[in-house]
């Protein structure tokens, strides 16, 4: 996996494992199949990767210890899909670590001002709650 650079996720994937990509250092492009049916993002599964931007599909319902860790390009966290104004629909993410050494720069875009207040009341969420934006998502 070490001169992998990009990845295109099939919609019938709903895991993705753990350790799955994991210092995969050349991977700097992740993406999803439109209609993705992801559910899970398992622990450290995108760890020490080098990717700099990620759409979550509003498919995923959590995000697990470590998964998008050490990624120290990673300045833009597209959460723009979750529109459902309900704290059900959004990701639970298990630790309050799945984002960290991640770029100084780091985003979490959300598609209005009640998904970041939403967003932001969540444990785990709520860590990052500063680094919100209702911004257009920009593209890298």
């Amino acid at each position: 996996n070490a001169g992998l650079t990009s990845i295109i996720i099939p919609k019938s994937v709903k895991t993705i494992g753990t350790y799955a990509f994991q210092r995969c250092g050349h991977l700097s492009s992740v993406s999803f199949e439109k209609n993705s049916q992801l559910e899970t993002v398992d622990t450290a599964a995108f760890e020490y990767c080098n990717l700099t931007s990620i759409k979550i599909p509003k498919s995923v319902k959590m995000i697990e210890f470590l998964a998008f860790c050490d990624n120290t390009n990673l300045a833009v966290v597209d959460l723009t899909e979750f529109t459902d104004e309900s704290i059900e629909k959004i990701p639970n993410i298990n630790d309050s670590k799945s984002f960290d050494g991640c770029s100084e720069s780091l985003k979490f875009y959300v598609a209005n001002k009640n998904m970041k207040s939403i967003f932001t009341s969540v444990s785990g969420w709520s860590r990052y709650a500063n680094k919100f934006t209702t911004d257009p998502v920009p593209t890298i």
